[in-house]
């Protein structure tokens, strides 16, 4: 992931410090609202990315010992 992934962090903190209370600094309200739609988003891609890795490891890992049965016929 590398360090570019704590970007995600200061915009949280804000986030904290308003204790998500959009009116407690106007200034900011699209831009909190953005950001936690956003990170929700985000967090989750990178969930699915994840998912997705293991499960292609998964099943290629399978893979092998099927095609390595097959070819003991072949």
């Amino acid at each position: 992931m590398g360090i570019s992934h704590f970007v995600h962090v200061f915009p949280g903190c804000m986030a904290n410090y308003m204790g998500f209370d959009f009116s407690r600094q106007w200034r900011f309200n699209n831009f909190v609202t953005f950001f936690l739609t956003f990170e929700t988003f985000v967090i989750f891609f990178i969930y699915l990315l994840w998912f997705s890795r293991c499960l292609h490891l998964y099943f290629v890992h399978f893979a092998s010992h099927i095609f390595t049965f097959m070819l003991q016929y072949y």
